[in-house]
Order: C-alpha cells, then sequence, then structure tokens
C-alpha cells in the first residue's frame, strides 16, 4: 500500500459524519456519510484509556481480551 505525506489533502473529510469504526487484527476501518467516504489503515494498534493503560491491541482475535465473553455473558437462562 502507499504511505501518507504530512501534505496529504484531507479537506473531502471535513463536515462528514463518521458512523462505525471497525477494528480487526490488521486494519482499521473508518465509515463515513455525508459524502459517503471510506479509509483504511493498515498495521499495528493500540487502544488505551485515560491512564495510558492498554485496553486492546492488534493480536490474533483469539487471544484479544476484548473478544473473550465475560463471566456474565457465558451462560444465561431464556424462559418464554
Amino acid at each position: 500500500m502507499h504511505g501518507i505525506t504530512e501534505t496529504i489533502k484531507l479537506d473531502r473529510f471535513h463536515g462528514a459524519t463518521l458512523v462505525p469504526i471497525c477494528i480487526g487484527e490488521f486494519q482499521q476501518q473508518f465509515h463515513f456519510v455525508d459524502p459517503e467516504l471510506h479509509l483504511s489503515i493498515e498495521g499495528e494498534w493500540m487502544l488505551t484509556n485515560s491512564a495510558g493503560d492498554t485496553v486492546d491491541r492488534n493480536l490474533e482475535n483469539s487471544q484479544r481480551e476484548s473478544f473473550r465473553p465475560s463471566s456474565a455473558a457465558r451462560s444465561f437462562d431464556y424462559r418464554a
């Protein structure tokens, strides 16, 4: 893929509404509407909280803590 420069023009994104942000093992995708635009970024990534602790990062999905079901979601009782 192509790297970007500091002089890249991002004017087309001004005023667009960011709807979903999709995060995968190797890629992050940003989808905008009004106008419809899509931006994909490949590489390593890390998500931190306000204290600087790593909350999530690029790993195989089975290794990501955020993909593991919480104890509350491991079992449930449904009665109609």
